[in-house]
């Protein structure tokens, strides 16, 4: 009777979680190809080139910490093909950069 109780838990525990999960964020790699920006520290957008060719652009949203990815730094990965993971969800047609990493 136990077993089945603890099993019952589980289970709901893990429906509950799966359906608490939020589908909207996605992640994309690749190699910085442009990065629009207003100075060294702010930018609007950067475009990512996926390993089959297709290009992304992304908008900087709210979350994105420009302590460590400021415009100066993703141009260090672009001249140095250095591929990111780009966290993001999709608002009114745009993507919207969450995360940013290494």
């Amino acid at each position: 009777m136990v077993r089945k109780s603890l099993a019952a838990y589980l289970l709901l525990a893990l429906v509950l979680f799966t359906a608490c999960r939020s589908d909207s964020a996605r992640e994309a790699r690749g190699l910085i190809v442009n990065v629009r920006a207003e100075s060294v520290v702010e930018w609007e957008s950067l475009t990512l080139r996926l390993s089959g060719g297709k290009e992304l652009t992304f908008t900087r949203g709210a979350d994105v910490d420009l302590r460590f990815w400021r415009a100066s730094h993703l141009r260090e990965h672009m001249a140095g093909a250095q591929p990111v993971t780009v966290r993001y969800s999709e608002s009114k047609g745009r993507l919207v950069a969450t995360a940013i990493s290494d």
